[in-house]
């Protein structure tokens, strides 16, 4: 998705690319089935975006809207992308060092 390549978390990153393509991939996967998204899934990579991500789907029974309505499913993920990129540059904009997420496992003991 081309949406994909003007996220500042993506920005002349082939891995976070990588990684955020394979997201995506689940995302539509999982709300083509009528499911949502597990909480764990490590996209989108800010953990509080995207737990208010699922919780707003999650309000809006929309895994089951794109289930019953596979054609809304891309629209969906189109808005879902624009969203985070508004979100990831107003972060950026602000000066947050999260602007380059961290992945939500880093400095945990293994």
């Amino acid at each position: 998705m081309t949406f994909n390549l003007r996220l500042p978390s993506t920005a002349g990153n082939v891995d976070a690319l990588r990684a955020s393509a394979d997201g995506i991939t689940q995302w539509k996967s999982q709300l083509a089935r009528g499911l949502l998204p597990s909480a764990k899934t490590p996209w989108p990579d800010d953990p509080v975006f995207r737990e208010a991500l699922l919780d707003a789907l999650g309000d809006l029974d929309m895994a089951r809207f794109t289930r019953q309505f596979p054609p809304v499913l891309d629209t969906l993920m189109k808005n879902i992308l624009d969203i985070l990129y508004v979100y990831e540059q107003e972060r950026v904009d602000d000066g947050d060092e999260a602007a380059d997420p961290e992945p939500d496992n880093a400095g945990e003991a293994g």
